[in-house]
């Protein structure tokens, strides 16, 4: 109900209440542990339809990565934008509103 309500308002929340919706939303939808979701990267991102998927930083290692067995991207699915609580609109708003930020 709290991110949903007007103080998360996409579109018009603060900048820091809206990182907060997103990373809550992203690490909801993927299940990825904090480390791995502090090691994404903006850059690289791909956006289809129905999925998100988010580099991590060059040369990080998964917890229970193996030389034979390299865990998946990270990537969730796309709610639409006419759902609230969709972390990939949460990302898109978030990217877009910090693209040239130099806070």
């Amino acid at each position: 109900n709290i991110l949903s309500s007007n103080r998360f308002e996409t579109k018009s929340c603060s900048k820091k209440d809206l990182l907060l919706k997103t990373l809550f939303l992203v690490t909801l939808a993927t299940g990825n542990r904090s480390s791995e979701i502090a090691a994404m990267i903006r850059e690289g991102i791909i956006w289809t339809q129905k999925e998100v998927t988010i580099p991590t930083k060059a040369g990080f290692l998964y917890k229970n990565q193996s030389l034979h067995r390299t865990p998946p991207p990270i990537s969730f699915p796309v709610l639409g934008a006419n759902d609230l609580l969709c972390p990939g609109e949460a990302l898109r708003e978030y990217l877009k509103q910090t693209s040239n930020d130099p806070n």
